[in-house]
């Protein structure tokens, strides 16, 4: 379970960088045969680059003498007697539930509000209009 929820949340931060890059260089340039691409390869990225793992390096103390950069290192204060990696997980979950929560709300908002729209407009063989607006709109064909 605790594999998954990280899963999910490196994915999701995979996203939000991707999409912070398009949003930022991509999508301002207006240039859409470089666009879909790229968000089609930042979804594929995002979901596998979580997948991968790295290597730690082991450095045997001979090759890394730090007592000469550190002469002296002292620990003070009380033993803490929780595990803070615990703690700061618990916290992620948390904030990873609250946002998923609110997104999920908003998405709801905003799914009602064109439901009104679409109740307010007159429907053709094709398509619905509305009286008052001018502007072409397309929502899942």
């Amino acid at each position: 379970m605790e594999l998954t929820i990280n899963y999910f949340i490196e994915a999701n931060l995979y996203l939000v960088l991707l999409f912070l890059i398009y949003k930022g260089f991509i999508q301002p340039s207006k240039n859409y045969k470089i666009a879909r691409p790229f968000l089609i390869v930042g979804i594929l990225l995002s979901i596998g680059l979580p997948l991968l793992t790295l290597q730690t390096m082991n450095i045997s103390s001979g090759e890394l003498n730090l007592s000469q950069v550190w002469a002296e290192v002292s620990v003070s204060g009380a033993a803490s007697t929780g595990n803070p990696m615990l703690a700061s997980v618990n916290w992620m979950k948390i904030i990873y539930a609250a946002g998923t929560c609110s997104l999920l709300v908003l998405f709801i908002l905003r799914l009602v509000r064109l439901l009104n729209v679409k109740s307010k407009a007159t429907k053709t063989k094709t398509h619905f209009e509305l009286a008052e607006s001018t502007a072409a709109f397309s929502f899942m064909n």
